[in-house]
């Protein structure tokens, strides 16, 4: 009974004549709403109102067009904020790494331990426990290297993350 309740009052009880039927009728929410959810914010409205106001501008109407664009702008953004941060997380060593094989394509995997070991050195407190493992699987897990044959190489995204420092002025002078 209280779930056909429409009000309840000094009068008492007001029940709906909706009929059971009606009820189950209620719309679901859709997988386009449940990954809206995801990032609901008081901001968000004011810069959806910004993008709508900026496609409009340039006149870009065409639903098929403003999607591609708005993917694009999408993966933009989503790789930059990875990016951002991997900067936050990697060490200066590993930046040389990443450097070393972009400039000479691929290095062995003993090879690639001198420079930890050489950071390791040099800020041993740091690395007391961090081991060589989980400095390597940092530079996979981002997929800014891969291993092949014994040998490792950068990947795109490894080339673009260097890219990605020096379009942002960011230093490749961190630590360990």
């Amino acid at each position: 009974m209280l779930s056909k309740a429409k009000k309840i009052g000094p009068q008492g009880l007001e029940l709906s004549t909706a009929s059971v039927q009606e009820t189950s009728l209620e719309r679901v929410p859709s997988e386009a709403d449940e990954m809206l959810k995801f990032f609901d914010s008081k901001l968000l409205p004011e810069h959806e109102t910004q993008i709508k106001t900026e496609l409009s501008k340039r006149k870009i109407t065409d639903s098929a067009e403003r999607e591609k664009i708005l993917i694009r702008f999408l993966a933009g953004v989503i790789i930059f904020a990875q990016f951002e941060r991997a900067y936050h997380l990697i060490f200066g060593s590993q930046l040389q790494v990443l450097q070393t094989l972009n400039e000479r394509g691929s290095l062995k995997k003993q090879d690639i331990k001198t420079f930890y070991d050489a950071a390791k050195t040099e800020y041993p407190v740091f690395y007391v426990n961090y081991s060589f493992d989980q400095w390597f699987n940092f530079m996979l897990t981002h997929v800014l290297i891969l291993v092949k044959e014994e040998a490792a190489m950068i990947t795109i995204r490894g080339k673009e993350f260097l890219k990605f420092i020096v379009q942002e002025g960011l230093t490749m002078s961190k630590i360990g």
